[in-house]
């Protein structure tokens, strides 16, 4: 009998862990919706930037220099 009870006790917990991280997971991507939603613009000066690298055959130390600032906004405008 007292191992029926644990097993409840077990089953309970494992219900009650499943709804919290299916919560979680809803809760990062609207998380996720709002950042990208928020963010347009410095995204789509980012993705255009990758696209200008993988069509060009050369890739001058500007570019690089270019990108990094690129991705220091996105992580500046994402910690605040």
């Amino acid at each position: 009998m007292q191992q029926s009870q644990e097993m409840q006790a077990v089953h309970q917990q494992l219900q009650e862990t499943l709804q919290t991280l299916h919560r979680k997971a809803v809760d990062a991507d609207q998380i996720l919706d709002e950042w990208i939603e928020s963010n347009q613009v410095l995204l789509k000066r980012w993705y255009h930037m990758m696209s200008e690298f993988k069509t060009s055959t050369t890739h001058e130390f500007a570019k690089f220099s270019v990108a990094l600032r690129e991705l220091m906004l996105l992580s500046v405008k994402s910690n605040h």
